[in-house]
């Protein structure tokens, strides 16, 4: 299957917009593919159950999916080794 530039731009695009895709997720700095409401569902149980528990026990803490875990950070050297691959082998031209 072929398809056009503006077509898959397009696609791309869609993706960009659907917060259930992991593109949303990666570009909102979440961890998961979730919706907002999925995310105000959790703190809303995590809120319930802190309000109404024993005032002697920790808090809930649910784990949320904000922030990714430090990623490894990536050496000037691999930096330039990636770069060139990328260059050598892209489709679109600098």
């Amino acid at each position: 299957m072929t398809v056009s530039y503006a077509e898959a731009f397009d696609l791309v695009a869609q993706l960009m917009r659907e917060p259930r895709s992991h593109l949303h997720a990666k570009m909102r700095g979440l961890t998961e593919a979730q919706t907002d409401a999925d995310i105000a569902s959790i703190l809303l149980a995590q809120s319930v159950l802190n309000a109404f528990r024993p005032k002697d026990t920790d808090p809930v803490r649910f784990p949320l999916p904000f922030v990714a875990d430090e990623q490894e950070r990536v050496t000037p050297e691999e930096y330039a080794k990636a770069s060139a691959h990328l260059a050598a082998h892209s489709a679109f031209a600098d």
